[in-house]
C-alpha cells in the first residue's frame, strides 16, 4: 500500500515539474518571415500566429495545429500497437 502511495506521489511530482516546464516552453517563441508571410511558433511547436500580406490568419494557424495534434495521436497509437511503450523513459524515475 505504501509503495502505491509513493508511486502516486512521484507521479504528481513529475506531473507538476512537467507542467512547469511546459509553461516555460510555451513562452519561448520564434518568428520566421518570407514571401509576405510571417509565422510564429512556440517552444511546444504550436503555431501561435500566421500573418499573410499583413493579415492575421487564425484559421490557417488552427488548421496546422489540429493537423499536428492528429498526427501526434496517430504516431502514439502506432507505437502502442507495435508494443513500444511511450512511457518507457519513466522507468528509471
Amino acid at each position: 500500500m505504501f509503495d502505491r502511495i509513493r508511486q502516486t506521489k512521484k507521479f504528481f511530482e513529475f506531473r507538476s515539474k512537467f507542467k512547469k516546464i511546459e509553461r516555460e516552453f510555451e513562452q519561448i517563441t520564434h518568428t520566421e518571415e518570407g514571401n509576405n508571410a510571417k509565422v510564429t511558433v512556440n517552444g511546444l511547436q504550436k503555431v501561435v500566429r500566421i500573418e499573410i500580406d499583413g493579415v492575421e490568419r487564425p484559421e490557417i494557424k488552427d488548421l496546422i495545429n489540429r493537423a499536428n495534434q492528429n498526427v501526434t495521436e496517430k504516431v502514439a497509437k502506432k507505437r502502442l500497437e507495435s508494443g513500444e511503450n511511450p512511457l518507457d523513459f519513466l522507468k528509471g524515475l
